[in-house]
């Protein structure tokens, strides 16, 4: 959520044979693509970050402040990539090379559907979906539009 404060991005060096000493390399952790956050909306311990993996060392970590502002500004994302900069130690593979943040609003009230996933008998006749309040509070009513979309079921108007 917005309001984490400050939070560690881990970077691991993960080998199938344990036995398997990293060498001494580093790499470059660049803050890509906005997305949807803006810089107002953290802060990244450096906008271009060296990570450095000794003999042994198979786990580094980035730290992330997050701005908790006081706009409704809905979920936000950021990303990093990663890549190594000397290009040295081809053997390497990142997967994932990049990683997405979501910065989730604490502002204003979200409602949603409770459950993502109803499952009935085709006997049942009619389906109580449960909508609710899932962050923040309402002040008196709320109405909203509900759209249904066809699946391999298909409904009809009543």
């Amino acid at each position: 959520p917005e309001d984490v404060g400050s939070f560690d991005i881990s970077v691991a060096i993960l080998s199938p044979d344990p036995v398997t000493v990293v060498p001494d390399v580093n790499f470059e952790i660049f803050d890509s693509a906005n997305g949807t956050a803006g810089d107002a909306d953290y802060s990244p311990s450096s906008s271009l970050t060296f990570l450095n993996f000794s003999n042994g060392i198979n786990e580094t970590f980035i730290t992330v402040s997050i701005t908790d502002d006081d706009l409704f500004e809905g979920t936000e994302t950021f990303s990093y990539t990663i890549s190594d900069s000397s290009l040295s130690f081809k053997y390497l593979t990142f997967a994932p090379d990049v990683m997405t943040v979501n910065i989730i609003d604490n502002e204003g009230t979200r409602i949603g559907f409770a459950h993502s996933e109803y499952v009935v008998e085709e006997s049942v006749g009619v389906v109580s979906v449960l909508v609710s309040v899932l962050h923040g509070e309402l002040d008196g009513n709320a109405t909203f539009r509900v759209t249904t979309v066809n699946g391999t079921a298909v409904g009809y108007a009543t």
